[in-house]
């Protein structure tokens, strides 16, 4: 086995060991190869340059993002016609209650991007915030039961982003 590929086998056992009950086991690899590509796409529209954090304990302490972004695929948001906007998450369905992530992780976080490679959607994270708070949607825990989101439509989202970005080829 190569280095590479030894390396991505151990990466994936230690997120196994942080979130054992994922149905997704690849969920972080392809959440970092979305989150370089709306990365590229930000410097190439915007000129503006996304630097990640790469410790856990800079993402955990910091936020994701030196400039506040936070990404998110949300890979069938077109098929769905909505946005699964994260609000609570727990590393395994054994802990007791959910922690404020998402819109309600408190970092540095000032713009929330999340799409696919069709369409993403740039907001600022106090806008879906106050969006939360004065419509009250139904909070729906996933399964298995470890993120806790709300639906937000796709006529909503394109009202309340500051900024729409559509991709050519959707690969």
């Amino acid at each position: 086995m190569d280095k590479r590929r030894k390396r991505q086998s151990r990466f994936k056992t230690f997120m196994s060991a942080i979130y054992p009950d994922s149905m997704h086991k690849d969920a972080l690899t392809v959440g970092e190869k979305y989150q370089n590509f709306i990365a590229d796409e930000v410097k190439k529209r915007f000129g503006y340059e996304i630097h990640f954090y790469t410790s856990k304990v800079e993402q955990f302490l910091l936020g994701e993002s030196k400039e506040g972004f936070e990404i998110k695929l949300d890979a069938r948001c077109t098929d769905t016609g909505r946005l699964s906007i994260e609000v609570g998450e727990k590393t395994k369905i054994s802990i007791f209650g959910f922690t404020p992530s998402g819109i309600f992780r408190n970092d540095n976080t000032k713009f929330y991007v999340q799409g696919n490679r069709i369409i993403a959607w740039i907001f600022y994270k106090a806008d879906l915030q106050r969006f939360y708070h004065s419509t009250k949607p139904k909070i729906i825990d996933d399964k298995p039961p470890t993120i806790q989101k709300f639906y937000l439509s796709i006529k909503d989202a394109n009202r309340i982003a500051k900024k729409v970005m559509r991709f050519k080829s959707g690969k």
